[in-house]
């Protein structure tokens, strides 16, 4: 079953979610199926934060991904730009968790590989657009039978919202 993106819109609007929604058309994905979006959000919080979400609505699943700044050095695995790391890694059970505007994340991840890119332009808080190649890793032993080993966020000039 595919959502109408009429539908999606009419539904993040209902939400207080400013009419963004959920798009693969904010920046492309490299080989992802048409079940999956991906949206990229900066939170007005204590710290500089950027949410990428990637919702699957077929395993009804939504990843997160959170940056924040000033930061220091990261253990976590994943490159991001300096200044910024991983604060927040993990997946919710439900694809529409993913129009949240504060995301939680039900199963952390704690490590990962690859890399975000992007740059602040002077005089900015955050970028208007950002790359991830990046694979959250879980350890599934104890957790529920949903969630997989590894979790790919593969996009392309994402835009960001709420900037």
């Amino acid at each position: 079953m595919t959502a109408h993106p009429t539908k999606i819109a009419a539904v993040l609007l209902a939400l207080g979610c400013g009419g963004s929604e959920l798009s693969t058309d904010a920046g492309t994905t490299d080989a992802e199926p048409s079940n999956v979006s991906y949206r990229a959000v900066a939170l007005a919080t204590a710290l500089d934060r950027i949410a990428i979400l990637k919702a699957d609505s077929d395993a009804d699943i939504c990843g997160l991904l959170r940056l924040a700044s000033p930061a220091g050095a990261s253990t976590f695995g994943i490159t991001t730009p300096t200044g910024w790391a991983v604060d927040l890694a993990g997946i919710s059970q439900g694809s529409d968790e993913c129009a949240s505007s504060f995301p939680v994340a039900e199963e952390q991840s704690d490590s990962g590989t690859g890399d975000v890119a992007f740059a602040v332009p002077a005089g900015m808080l955050f970028p208007s657009t950002l790359t991830t190649r990046a694979t959250l890793i879980f350890e599934t032993s104890s957790a529920p039978a949903w969630v997989p080993e590894t979790l790919e966020f593969v996009a392309t000039d994402l835009a960001l919202e709420g900037i």
